[in-house]
């Protein structure tokens, strides 16, 4: 998906998908309806920053734009989140997962401080997740070779040699894997599968990984 600009027939087609009106997509993307009125009219083509923030907004309803002019409906059981305000969106999901079905977290990646630095806000992404470890229904470990571990919300922390660790991050929570990279551009790109099985042998891989460990 990356973050192509979505033109202003592509507009007009994710709009119709979503049965949103003229007032709905401009609640959803804070603008006004004359600005929507515009953008679906390609009288805002110069302006990319307005079709980037509705690019965003329809992202995160599902809407993936394809090149020719092509858009669909995102699998339901996968979502790709691109650059720092849509990682911020996956922090949003994974927060609210476990808010709700709480359990662990295993967090593995090469530096830990790439996802500080991913992070619009990194000390509210802390402060909110060990609220949710206060109360015993969220745990987290996190696994990595180097990394200012003191910043992680983490209750468990241990050290990998990076020569051990994998290429890709992750996060394994739930029926969640998240794969994460840092070398995409824009950066991160983060796949997100909503799949048990996928989580289950991260997860274990990580178990494994984790023993060898040393902790921090």
């Amino acid at each position: 998906m990356g973050n192509r600009i979505p033109s202003a027939s592509q507009i007009r087609s994710a709009q119709a998908m979503l049965n949103w009106s003229n007032m709905e997509l401009a609640d959803a993307a804070q603008l006004s309806v004359d600005v929507i009125v515009d953008a679906r009219g390609g009288r805002v083509a110069t302006q990319q920053r307005i079709r980037d923030r509705l690019r965003r907004v329809f992202e995160s309803a599902g809407v993936e734009f394809l090149e020719n002019d092509g858009i669909r409906k995102q699998p339901s059981d996968l979502e790709i989140f691109v650059g720092v305000d849509r990682f911020q969106d996956f922090t949003d999901f994974m927060y609210d997962y476990l808010k709700k079905h709480g359990g662990e977290v295993c967090v593995s990646i090469g530096d830990e401080r790439q996802m500080q630095r991913a992070r619009k806000d990194a000390k509210q992404h802390r402060a909110r997740m060990m609220e949710l470890t206060a109360g015993g229904t969220v745990t987290g470990r996190i696994l990595a070779a180097e990394g200012d571990f003191r910043q992680t919300w983490a209750q468990l922390r241990r050290q990998e040699k990076t020569a051990d660790m994998p290429q890709v991050s992750f996060y394994a929570f739930g029926d969640c894997l998240a794969l994460i990279s840092f070398d995409h551009d824009p950066s991160p790109y983060v796949v997100l599968h909503k799949s048990g099985p996928f989580a289950a042998a991260y997860r274990q891989a990580f178990n494994a990984a984790w023993e060898k460990a040393q902790p921090v």
